[in-house]
């Protein structure tokens, strides 16, 4: 990933059990795939920091049909 950009994600509960540990989660394989475009990883919106409060609106009233991203401008 270039300089500057995060990655972060909202795990289930079940992450980081010893059911299923962190370390069973590829995350570095999945970030590669992605970029090489061999997975789809298109958020259904993105929204700056400032929206935040109505990201939130739109995943409460179950209306974000997708994963959500939030960008701060640096």
């Amino acid at each position: 990933m270039a300089s500057g950009v995060y990655l972060t994600f909202f795990g289930s509960f079940v992450f980081g059990t010893p059911g299923f540990p962190l370390s069973d989660v590829p995350l570095q394989s999945i970030a590669k795939d992605v970029a090489a475009g061999r997975l789809a990883a298109k958020p259904s919106r993105v929204v700056k920091f400032e929206e935040i409060q109505e990201a939130h609106r739109v995943m409460e009233a179950n209306e974000a049909k997708g994963k959500m991203v939030a960008v701060v401008s640096a």
